[in-house]
């Protein structure tokens, strides 16, 4: 705070350089600790919670990063503890994970990081050249978590034409995403 009772941004060039280093590093690693956290957490609104935990934690340990190390196992390394917590403070759910359990899963996700980012890149493109009636019932079913019963009865389809309709719209998908991870490997090859 000033003399007169305002408070003042930080004008200090490191701190300016630090909180700008962190808003990079967060913005590449908040896909990846997100997918981790809701992976562990099943309740949505839990799991969004313990992102944004795991986002304050980030900023307030920054100071403790080494730059030299990579930053995304850093921040699971976060969440980890936050799930673990999480789960300390539910001991009656059955889906509870041991620690040993939380810190195999985090290890994995750190080692899929490189490969994660291409592949979600290769699913956006691919889910832009997904249009009409299908187009409809992706953004039903994932963006909206309808169930295919619901989607039926708002597009005027049975159940079973819905779920027909998500195979072969999942299975169209893995295909497009191989081949634009194909594409991709093999523009940077040249």
């Amino acid at each position: 705070m000033d003399n007169m009772g305002t408070m003042t941004m930080a004008t200090n060039p490191r701190e300016q350089q630090q909180r700008q280093d962190l808003a990079v590093l967060w913005t590449r690693a908040q896909p990846h600790v997100s997918a981790f956290v809701s992976s562990m957490v099943l309740d949505f609104h839990a799991a969004e919670d313990l992102i944004q935990q795991v986002a304050c934690a980030v900023a307030e340990q920054f100071e403790e990063y080494e730059p030299d190390r990579p930053f995304v196992p850093w921040a699971i390394g976060i969440a980890r503890f936050k799930v673990f917590n999480y789960y300390r403070s539910r001991k009656r759910d059955k889906h509870v994970f041991d620690s040993e359990a939380l810190t195999g899963i985090a290890r994995a996700y750190a080692e899929l990081e490189p490969e994660l980012d291409p592949r979600r890149k290769a699913l956006a493109a691919c889910v832009g050249k997904v249009n009409g009636r299908a187009s409809q019932v992706l953004e039903m079913r994932y963006m909206r978590e309808m169930k295919p019963a619901r989607i039926a009865q708002k597009l005027e389809m049975t159940p079973n034409a819905v779920s027909v309709m998500l195979h072969r719209i999942r299975a169209a998908l893995s295909k497009c995403i191989e081949r634009e991870m194909s594409n991709t490997k093999t523009a940077g090859d040249a």
